[in-house]
């Protein structure tokens, strides 16, 4: 809350004025993704599928799809104040520079519009690992994005024949408004997990996909289901602390709860700590 004209929202008011401005999205294009990858940010953008002309709003006749793969550059950070573990306040004198590190071009594929819902960037290989848009009761994909795209996008089933997703990642299934769904590429299981909550064969309940790919091939090697404990069923998984290993979710409301609760709805957050005993746990059973 940063109104108020002392206190608290004077500092307020001071930390705005020394913001900076990372990147500004033009008006034909959006962002696609943002994530931290091995104490990097990395951020991609898209045009837009549509275009507005007099008549109303028309698809834009594009024979290519392009996104953009951009790094932030944040190695100038003072290392001065990280030695006393303290918060770096915001200065004039501080700059995030980015810079392009790739184009992805592939071609259209009928009228569909590609989206892609957590991604991670494979340097060696130049290749990007996307999690597509998942429609409910469809098994999620994921997509590689690289130089050899000139026929179409590589897509790859990830879960097991008779698993899907039990929601849909569009809006007409996240009435929360929050439509992210991780792909984590967990280290210390060395191996990938899908967080989309899914159902199916052997699944009753909500499961997570735990795979392992060859990023030299592009093909899945072995995966298999997840059953996940009770509590954490109708979760969203915001995010993954690498560091901590640990996951951070939300509880996934319903729009007749939105519209119960009124305006005392509450989002409420869970921690999933120590996410490789959780794993281990799953595959000893």
């Amino acid at each position: 809350n940063g109104g108020g004209g002392g206190g608290d929202g004077s500092k307020y008011g001071k930390f705005r004025q020394q913001e900076k401005l990372l990147y500004e999205v033009k008006a034909d294009e959006h962002l696609v993704c943002l994530w931290r990858q091995d104490n990097a940010v990395y951020f991609t953008t898209m045009k837009y599928a549509w275009m507005h002309n007099g008549d109303g709003v028309n698809r834009a006749k594009l024979r290519n799809w392009q996104l953009y793969l951009y790094v932030v550059d944040n190695n100038h950070v003072r290392h001065s104040w990280q030695r006393h573990r303290q918060w770096i306040p915001p200065s004039v004198r501080d700059k995030i520079p980015y810079r392009k590190l790739k184009t992805f071009e592939w071609r259209v594929g009928g009228e569909t519009v590609e989206n892609f819902l957590s991604m991670w960037y494979d340097e060696k290989h130049e290749t990007l690992i996307a999690l597509s848009e998942c429609e409910r009761r469809a098994p999620p994909q994921i997509v590689f994005l690289n130089k050899r795209n000139q026929r179409g996008l590589k897509k790859l089933d990830i879960a097991p024949r008779g698993v899907f997703a039990k929601y849909g990642s569009d809006a007409c299934y996240d009435d929360d408004g929050c439509t992210q769904h991780l792909l984590i590429r967990h280290k210390p299981s060395k191996s990938w997990l899908c967080c989309i909550a899914c159902a199916g064969a052997g699944a009753d309940n909500e499961c997570w996909i735990q795979f392992k790919l060859s990023r030299e091939t592009h093909e899945i090697v072995h995966r298999r289901i997840v059953k996940i404990p009770s509590t954490l069923h109708r979760k969203k998984w915001l995010c993954y602390d690498e560091r901590r290993d640990c996951l951070i979710g939300m509880q996934r409301l319903s729009i007749e709860e939105m519209l119960n609760a009124r305006f005392d709805t509450k989002l409420t957050l869970f921690v999933v700590p120590r996410l490789n005993k959780l794993l281990q746990q799953q595959q000893n059973r």
